[in-house]
């Protein structure tokens, strides 16, 4: 149920924060940029902080497809530079 939840809420979030993360750290450092945009994502989310953990795991895979989509969309309009 949780996870129907945010199926629409992560992927809009996921897009504006792969989008800062390609301004803020630009080409490469991959592995740096998702980890601020699953840094952001946890933080839009409404979970007290000694949850996120556990909702991340729980919601990973929504949250790294929705991540991946964001960078596909940004690369294919020539933005992305993972």
């Amino acid at each position: 149920m949780i996870k129907k939840l945010f199926e629409k809420v992560i992927p809009i979030v996921a897009k504006e924060a792969v989008g800062f993360a390609e301004k803020a750290y630009g080409k490469g450092k991959g592995e740096e940029k998702k980890a601020l945009v699953v840094r952001l994502i946890l933080d839009v989310l409404p979970f007290p902080a000694f949850v996120e953990n556990l909702m991340y795991a729980f919601l990973k895979e929504l949250i790294d497809d929705s991540i991946e989509y964001a960078v596909g969309k940004l690369d294919s309009k020539g933005i992305a530079a993972t």
